[in-house]
């Protein structure tokens, strides 16, 4: 990890993490930014085409690459890297209809998310965009229509079963009226 030595507002210098004894009689602490990757998870909530609501999850990594920008800049890392994901992700969601983001990969533009953010000496190396999570109760609608679906199908299969047991008696009364002399067989 980096520190910056920040005194009066400005950098004096770059220190390894810790505490430094400037005078004999105080010590100063430094501030510490790791310059290290982060990992971030963000959910970012938005709206498709048609106005549904979904809720996108995104994992990326990011690696601080000039920690005195990001200090200069007075920003965190998290604010500044989910406001340049929202972005990207609002804008991609809100061209695509429900059945496109859900039957699609959503995949970032990596090189236009590190432009947003090098201005503070910030960049992106891993992005993952797991499928949408949908509102509750449009879930709830989804996961009833299933149900319906799959008793509609056990229904149908025992009308055809029933129907089959029908014919069959059919064929067995028409046989017997037919040929009266079977009966005296059985």
């Amino acid at each position: 990890m980096q520190g910056l030595l920040i005194r009066d507002g400005s950098i004096v210098r770059t220190l390894g993490t810790g505490t430094y004894r400037t005078s004999i009689f105080r010590n100063e602490t430094i501030t510490t930014y790791p310059a290290v990757a982060q990992a971030y998870g963000y959910s970012v909530n938005t709206r498709t085409k048609e106005g549904v609501t979904v809720t996108i999850d995104v994992t990326l990594d990011t690696l601080i690459d000039d920690v005195e920008e990001l200090h200069l800049s007075g920003k965190g890392v998290y604010d500044v890297v989910s406001r340049a994901v929202t972005k990207q992700v609002q804008t991609l969601v809100a061209t695509m209809t429900l059945n496109d983001v859900l039957e699609t990969l959503l995949t970032l533009d990596g090189d236009m998310l590190n432009s947003e953010i090098r201005e503070y000496g910030l960049s992106t190396t891993v992005m993952l965009v797991q499928p949408p999570r949908l509102p509750r109760n449009l879930q709830n609608a989804i996961d009833a229509q299933e149900v319906a679906r799959q008793r509609a199908k056990a229904e149908l299969e025992e009308a055809r079963g029933r129907s089959a047991v029908i014919r069959h008696y059919a064929n067995t009364a028409k046989v017997t009226k037919d040929n009266p002399d079977l009966l005296r067989l059985l």
